[in-house]
């Protein structure tokens, strides 16, 4: 990531036209993701009641705790990836700081909710799963339009 530390991001074309196809590729990722997540998890309340916690009229086992850690291993590290190179990015653009430490942080406060959404939904009560419905949208879809506002910014 040291090539992002560059003083005037809008002058180097070439490091532009990299940052838009990996913003591009980004946004196909996390609607993949989203997508991957709705169809282990569930869609709906019910749904990830059933797969986190198992449903004995339907033979449903609880997802086990390795199965809960590979899936929270596997998200942590893509997603802070992601995070890690859009922050980097926005770091490099000139708008207003508290934007800026809004834009970065707030992907890293959603990671940390949906990851505890996660594990408070399967140990400590089904309270959680509605936490996890939300956040399991929401988080995508805020990397989303953090990459959106990138690529304009970089017009």
């Amino acid at each position: 990531m040291k090539f992002l530390l560059n003083n005037d991001l809008k002058k180097n074309q070439a490091l532009i036209t990299i940052i838009r196809f990996f913003l591009f590729f980004m946004l196909f990722y996390l609607v993949s993701s989203w997508m991957v997540e709705r169809s282990q998890i569930g869609e709906n309340i019910e749904e990830i009641t059933q797969n986190l916690l198992g449903d004995p009229e339907l033979f449903m086992d609880p997802l086990s705790l390795i199965q809960i850690l590979e899936f929270l291993h596997l998200k942590l590290f893509a997603y802070m990836i992601l995070i890690m190179m859009n922050g980097a990015i926005l770091f490099q653009i000139h708008i207003n700081k508290k934007w800026q430490l809004f834009l970065v942080i707030t992907p890293f406060v959603l990671l940390l909710l949906d990851t505890f959404s996660l594990l408070g939904s399967s140990y400590i009560s089904s309270i959680f799963i509605i936490v996890k419905m939300v956040l399991m949208s929401l988080l995508p879809l805020f990397m989303r339009l953090q990459s959106v506002f990138i690529l304009f910014k970089l017009r």
